[in-house]
């Protein structure tokens, strides 16, 4: 596994600040769909203005309720950027890793993965799978790339389970993400 960057090169993410990391995985994903395969090589590639009104668009019109988030609550959110959902799949943290796994290994392309925990506070990242190599983005920790699948499994979960540690711990959702037609 490599580090392409780390979280001293991104803006602070903060517990209260909902939704920025949801616009961060989001702008990621359009930027690398639109580079044509390089994908986003520094967090200077990421627009900063784009992730706060992705994330003030997230705050307004995207339900937080007690169910599960699915696909109709990220209509706006990825509609603002010509994206929508392709595949969707969710379950509870309980068993979450395998399940994810087996899910990404199948599939290639851009994914959102969502944590819930009991509070309604939720935690996103950004997957990329194309053959053997995954990029995972956790806006809290960095870009990682995973030359094969076994070191993927490895950081996702580690992944999950220091998430699980900060609460995150109720449900999870996949949603396979591509362009909108």
């Amino acid at each position: 596994m490599s580090v392409l960057w780390n979280k001293k090169n991104l803006e602070p993410v903060f517990d209260d600040n909902f939704g920025i990391c949801a616009g961060m995985v989001v702008t990621w994903i359009k930027k690398c769909i639109a580079s044509n395969g390089k994908g986003v090589q520094s967090a200077d590639e990421l627009d900063m203005k784009a992730i706060s009104i992705i994330q003030g668009a997230y705050m307004m019109f995207t339900p937080h309720s007690d169910e599960t988030q699915n696909v109709t609550s990220m209509d706006f959110l990825l509609g603002s950027q010509n994206l929508i959902v392709l595949d969707y799949e969710s379950g509870l943290m309980f068993g979450s890793i395998n399940h994810v796994y087996e899910y990404v290994q199948k599939n290639s392309g851009y994914f959102y993965l969502s944590c819930r925990g009991s509070d309604k506070r939720s935690h996103a990242i950004g997957l990329w799978h194309n053959n053997e190599t995954v990029e995972m983005l956790d806006p809290e920790h960095g870009l990682f790339r995973c030359n094969n699948l076994t070191q993927f499994l490895v950081q996702l979960s580690s992944f999950i389970q220091f998430i699980i540690s900060k609460g995150y711990n109720r449900d999870w959702s996949l949603y396979k993400i591509g362009l909108e037609a």
